[in-house]
């Protein structure tokens, strides 16, 4: 599974357990186009984070710095691209 399979994954069993809690994460259970449609959408996501502005106030309280997003956001295009 790719890091991006993974993450849709994760949305998707923790959205069906917060309609029951003892339901299964049922990802095997869907279709591949459900699954496809589920990656789709965490790409979509992915890439709208990596291109968010954070304000400077934000990165401070995290120790981060721009220099610390701009690479944080590499990443988030890597995974949303498949190259992760």
């Amino acid at each position: 599974m790719t890091p991006l399979e993974k993450m849709a994954k994760a949305r998707h069993d923790a959205c069906i357990r917060r309609i029951d809690p003892k339901l299964p994460g049922l990802w095997d259970a869907l279709s591949a186009k459900g699954q496809a449609d589920a990656i789709a959408d965490m790409r979509v996501a992915l890439l709208a984070l990596s291109e968010a502005e954070f304000p400077r106030e934000l990165l401070a309280q995290q120790a981060m710095t721009r220099r610390h997003w701009t690479a944080a956001r590499v990443v988030l295009r890597a995974i949303a691209e498949g190259q992760g």
